[in-house]
């Protein structure tokens, strides 16, 4: 197995990528010190044990030489030890671990985006059909380059060995492995209608007909297997259902919804249930504790949005010892944050499914706060529902202008609850005019000053049980922190107005606003501005209804799956301007489900610059560009 891709370089050629295949795994370093900082440290690292571990470890070994994953190496040869161990997997099994850390501290720091969580939840649809595949020691499958072998050295009963395969562990091996997936992935998202993402070894497949996605996977099988891959059989579902564990969440596209999948439910609550006890017991663990757990429970906000909300106690205090006495001290935990470690355990417990469709605001509440008191109103459709008004005290009139913000914003959805609970609303859109305190609702992330009234707000929605959407209120003076970038760069560019009339003629389509542009490079007379500018109707486009508008919409080619999600969830036209990139998640949506089509031309023949991206010589992105009606 050990670099198995190498034998199948006349495969890897018709994507030219034979010569980075040849190329091989190569560790890159930080600067021109990070080898020496490495050989001035160099000691032998034991591989230390339990007698079944020792044979765990002995029996894989010899597996991993026998398919020339690891192969000897003399002692002389070796630049660098890393630790290795065996841990026991929850099946049973066990799993080979080397220890990297050393190491990925000397090496040089990319920036590469993976597929994620987020992006499966704006790709996938309700009643769609998902299969998944796993691909066996999936980097196992690419070969290291001869010089970087001494580097990736171990040690186990006194003889030495280094891995000639790509191992796991060190932190270039995922981007390198992501690097040789992506020409496969492209080739099939364009030779065949299904939605497809890649996370490193695991990969998704999506398509509304189930026979199609069931033969469509087959073939994808044979695709990887033509480049030398082995399928994992016991982690792939090659029979479409609708109901798939990825990235370790439970996917259900019979109702939308994701939740955490059992076993890491377990985990998460018997450390939950470990950190409540220390904190009870006045016990002292490290900073690093504190933090590992933090992380792991960051991975709720999928599922909880507000999980962080409920984190920030801990890690203030936990940021506070890091400050004082260092990373490396141990802290006890204020009883402080027992209700919400509390929190946390009761959300995993219930493990309520969350919602992966918005629903579409049904009422629009508007709050605003002056020195003296503060005032909302409630509106649906245009039409003024209800209002409210109060006055601070002695107390509140003191409080900070963001504090009286937040204060107004948690009144209003209690001073609205009857009407909201008998008009049966299931969302609700909040305008505020505080920049501010629209970023730390809609991130619920906030200050510990601030953590009462952030608290207060949340707890309001949950008893509702509603969905909120809050934006900025547009014209307004205050620095809009969330306001959309049109552009992919730094620079402003728009389609000529020729090319725009002639596409509206060639498609007969009369747009009736324009999304995403700024006063100054407008095609239509109303407008939604990316930023506060001169004429706008409102920003931030996509928080915004367009009921009976046929919007233009030309955004930041990364909103692109954003802006298809929210077509879908509210069932509206829109005439999209978009390049024509093959291989990438929206191309396939775009290509294959829209109602009318129109090739525009190429990008800088149909494009006009605007001054900013002329100033900073800056181009315009390249290929062709394609207007396309989505119903």
């Amino acid at each position: 197995m050990g670099g198995q891709t190498a034998t199948y370089l006349d495969q890897w050629e018709t994507f030219n990528m034979k010569e980075f295949i040849q190329q091989r795994f190569t560790l890159q370093w930080k600067d021109n010190q990070s080898i020496n900082k490495l050989e001035r440290k160099l000691k032998i690292m034991k591989c230390r044990g339990t007698d079944e571990e020792a044979r765990e470890y002995k029996l894989m070994l010899e597996e991993e030489l026998k398919e020339n994953i690891v192969i000897p190496i003399k002692k002389e040869q070796i630049k660098w030890y890393n630790l290795t161990f065996m841990i026991k997997k929850a099946n049973g099994k066990w799993r080979k671990i080397l220890d990297a850390k050393a190491l990925n501290k000397q090496k040089a720091d990319f920036h590469f985006k993976m597929h994620d969580s987020i992006e499966v939840k704006q790709t996938i649809r309700l009643g769609n059909w998902i299969t998944s595949l796993g691909l066996s020691s999936a980097f196992h499958h690419l070969i290291v380059q001869t010089e970087s072998q001494p580097y990736l050295a171990f040690e186990f009963q006194n003889n030495h060995y280094t891995y000639k395969a790509m191992p796991f562990g060190t932190k270039h091996s995922p981007i390198y492995f992501a690097t040789a997936m992506e020409p496969i992935m492209q080739q099939i998202r364009i030779k065949t209608q299904i939605r497809i993402i890649s996370y490193v070894n695991d990969i998704l497949l999506l398509h509304q007909n189930k026979e199609y996605l069931k033969n469509m996977t087959w073939r994808v099988i044979d695709t990887l297997k033509y480049f030398g891959f082995i399928i994992n059989t016991e982690k792939s579902v090659t029979e479409p259902n609708l109901i798939v564990i990825f990235l370790g969440w439970e996917w259900n596209l019979a109702n939308a919804t994701v939740k955490t999948k059992p076993k890491k439910q377990l985990l998460l609550s018997h450390d939950l249930n470990n950190m409540r006890r220390w904190i009870k017991t006045g016990t002292e663990i490290t900073v690093k504790q504190t933090a590992k757990l933090k992380g792991k429970l960051n991975y709720l906000r999928l599922q909880f949005q507000e999980a962080s909300l409920f984190l920030n106690i801990m890690d203030h205090q936990k940021a506070q010892a890091a400050r004082l006495r260092g990373w490396k001290t141990t802290m006890t935990i204020n009883k402080t944050a027992i209700p919400d470690i509390n929190w946390q355990i009761t959300k995993l417990r219930a493990n309520t499914p969350a919602q992966l469709i918005q629903i579409p605001p049904q009422m629009t509440m508007t709050t605003d706060e002056a020195t003296s008191g503060c005032g909302s109103s409630l509106e649906r459709e245009l039409e003024m529902i209800a209002i409210a008004h109060g006055t601070w005290n002695k107390r509140q009139v003191k409080l900070t202008s963001i504090n009286r913000e937040i204060k107004a914003i948690t009144q209003g959805p209690r001073s609205f609850a009857k009407t909201l609970k008998n008009s049966r609303v299931q969302s609700l859109a909040i305008r505020n005019d505080n920049s501010t305190a629209v970023f730390d609702i809609r991130k619920w992330i906030i200050s510990i000053s601030l953590i009462k009234e952030i608290k207060q707000i949340h707890q309001t929605i949950e008893k509702l049980g509603i969905q909120i959407q809050i934006t900025h209120l547009p014209g307004v003076k205050n620095e809009i922190a969330d306001a959309l970038s049109r552009l992919p760069r730094a620079g402003d560019y728009k389609l000529k107005e020729k090319i725009f009339r002639q596409t509206c003629l060639q498609m007969n389509l009369n747009p009736t606003i324009d999304s995403f542009s700024q006063h100054f490079n407008n095609l239509l007379p109303r407008l939604m501005s990316t930023i506060r500018g001169q004429g706008e109707i409102a920003i931030d486009a996509l928080n915004q209804t367009k009921k009976m508008e046929l919007p233009w919409i030309h955004p930041p080619i990364s909103l692109l799956p954003a802006v298809l999600k929210k077509i879908r969830e509210e069932q509206m036209e829109a005439m999209i301007i978009a390049p024509l990139w093959p291989g990438q998640i929206w191309y396939t949506e775009l290509v294959n489900e829209n109602a009318q089509s129109l090739m525009l031309g190429w990008s800088n023949e149909i494009l006009e610059p605007g001054t900013s991206l002329i100033k900073k010589n800056l181009k315009l992105h390249p290929g062709k560009i394609c207007c396309f009606l989505m119903d």
